[in-house]
């Protein structure tokens, strides 16, 4: 890869990753640039601000969910037409499932791209001097470019911490200052969608900050190199792939259009053979957790449409539906009010149709969503069960679920509790470090249901899941 390319890394999480990675797309895009985000890791949040503000579909790199071959080739597919490569680690920059496994410096070592550490500096000096030693050398397969420090005082406390890296032999490129006005709101899965708040003036400040304090010019020389001139923008609305969007992500906090439009990637694994599936997507402010990567191996399959279970009255002509996660909880009474697509939904299950519903989308077809207040809606009712949110307790890691003939790989993230759930006793479910983990599988005719979110990046594996699911 000769192209500059860097992986934003932290010794921990909340250490500002995101903003500055958000801040820095945006700061090399306004220079006219091509940038191709990228994030480590299961996260769909984070690549959603990554695609507005780049204007291109970033794609998760994940070692435990996918293979190292496809990590490569999605990574060296995608930056072909770009001019700039920007990847988002994930937590610190060694924690993996085990040890390192997965983690962001095994996907630095994998594609051989530098790290620019960030550290929150609030409330230390000279002490970040020994820290830092310690990342340079801890693992001489990484190369750490340099160090951006972050929720810096000013300029006095800067030149404490810049000797500090100087001491310890790493390149200081600068800091982001202190300032509320940077102060990202959360929900509890992580940080609001695009345009749902002020991210977009917020990334806009952090921009302009890292503009004004960070060595952007030095940051690309140590990431491999000043960009080419051929690796700009065609034009100047900002998008730099052929196929660019009349509707922003930011407009509905859903599945962009230059994100639908986007073609599959060759990602050098065995195509599919054209069936020409017609497959109806989930796709509005209620379900939008997908990954690239599973999109572009659907649409070797046949053809995607795209509907919303909030406000569309009808389903799409299709051979499969798929619900995929999100915030169903955060619009349960529009979900609820629109029975008519409910009843299409419970129709479609019980005509045997395949359905796939990954968390958000297996709430939304059980009996009841039920909120932290007690109140209760009513959902699509294929399964007898109720999710309920009144006991909120965090479910979070990596999955694997097994059958007599295949395994999926794929993980869990939420907060809400099943009640009345009948588990599927033949599937056995494991953590990343092969604890079994209760986590129910429902089947129900051609209707595939679970709290994890599926990563079937691979085409081989997308095409495997599709056969079980339609019983082909």
């Amino acid at each position: 890869m000769t192209k500059p390319t860097f992986l934003i890394a932290a010794p921990k999480s909340n250490s500002g990753k995101t903003l500055i990675t958000l801040g820095l797309i945006k700061a090399i895009s306004d220079q006219g640039y091509c940038v191709q985000p990228f994030k480590c890791g299961p996260d769909y949040i984070d690549p959603m601000h990554h695609t507005a503000i780049a204007g291109r579909s970033s794609y998760n790199l994940d070692l435990w969910m996918s293979s190292e071959s496809h990590v490569k080739s999605i990574f060296h597919s995608q930056m072909k037409d770009a001019g700039v490569g920007v990847v988002e680690g994930v937590m610190g920059l060694f924690d993996g499932a085990r040890k390192d496994e997965g983690s962001s410096a095994a996907i630095a070592r994998l594609l051989d791209v530098p790290v620019v550490l960030v550290v929150d500096a609030s409330s230390v000096a000279y002490s970040v001097a020994p820290l830092l030693y310690g990342f340079k050398h801890f693992d001489r397969g990484i190369r750490l470019a340099g160090v951006i420090f972050n929720k810096v005082a000013g300029d006095s406390h800067y030149q404490f911490l810049k000797e500090a890296a100087e001491d310890s032999g790493v390149k200081a490129l600068g800091y982001v200052p202190r300032d509320k006005a940077l102060a990202i709101d959360d929900r509890h899965l992580g940080l609001h969608m695009p345009g749902e708040g002020k991210e977009a003036e917020i990334v806009k400040k952090a921009a302009d900050l890292i503009k004004e304090h960070v060595l952007v010019p030095a940051l690309l020389e140590a990431a491999g190199g000043v960009p080419g001139e051929n690796t700009k923008h065609p034009d100047s609305s900002g998008f730099c792939h052929s196929e660019r969007s009349e509707e922003s992500l930011c407009q509905q906090s859903s599945l962009p259009q230059s994100v639908r439009n986007n073609k599959c990637g060759d990602f050098g694994e065995a195509s599919f053979e054209s069936q020409n599936l017609k497959i109806a997507i989930a796709s509005d402010k209620a379900f939008n957790f997908t990954y690239q990567a599973n999109l572009d191996c659907l649409k070797a399959l046949g053809t995607l449409e795209y509907f919303s279970p909030i406000s569309d009255k009808n389903l799409p002509d299709a051979d499969l539906i798929w619900l995929p996660g999100g915030y169903p909880e955060l619009f349960a009474g529009e979900l609820s009010k629109n029975r008519l697509m409910l009843s299409a939904i419970r129709k479609f299950a019980e005509s045997g149709k395949a359905i796939v519903a990954e968390c958000g989308g297996m709430m939304y077809l059980g009996k009841e969503i039920i909120l932290k207040d007690g109140s209760s809606f009513p959902m699509a009712g294929v399964f007898d069960f109720s999710t309920s949110f009144k006991d909120m307790k965090l479910h979070l890691g990596y999955r694997e679920v097994s059958g007599e003939s295949f395994s999926l790989r794929g993980h869990e993230f939420h907060y809400s509790e099943l009640l009345n759930a009948c588990t599927t006793p033949e599937y056995v479910v494991k953590s990343a470090r092969g604890k079994q983990i209760e986590m129910p599988v429902f089947r129900h005719k051609g209707v595939w249901a679970s709290y994890m979110h599926l990563y079937l990046g691979e085409p081989g594996r997308m095409k495997r899941f599709l056969k079980l699911v339609l019983g082909d």
